[in-house]
């Protein structure tokens, strides 16, 4: 999951910046979103030991926070990719620790 993070805000900074094509942008982000979508499930529904739940239910909430942003990415604005890329680098970050 932080690698799909870390990996959306990469595209996210060089499609605000207009590094890569439209359509690029929106065909990668469709993919890492299906991806992160697919792991926050797993999360949602994994179990764990009594000790690490807390940890479990943040990571689990990040995922869904990641694929959600992975989504809009690809229909998104300048603007607003630029806001996903610092959204997502920090969940990258937060999923590091």
């Amino acid at each position: 999951m932080q690698s799909l993070a870390a990996e959306g805000a990469l595209l996210a900074r060089d499609s605000a910046a207009g590094k890569t094509t439209a359509i690029y942008t929106r065909v990668r982000s469709e993919d890492l979103s299906k991806a992160a979508s697919t792991s926050a499930s797993s999360l949602q529904t994994a179990k764990t030991q009594p000790g690490l739940e807390s940890k479990l239910r943040r990571v689990a909430s990040l995922a869904s926070k990641v694929s959600a942003d992975l989504k809009r990415l690809g229909h998104a604005s300048k603007a607003e990719q630029s806001s996903l890329a610092r959204e997502l680098g920090t969940a990258a970050t937060e999923l590091g620790k």
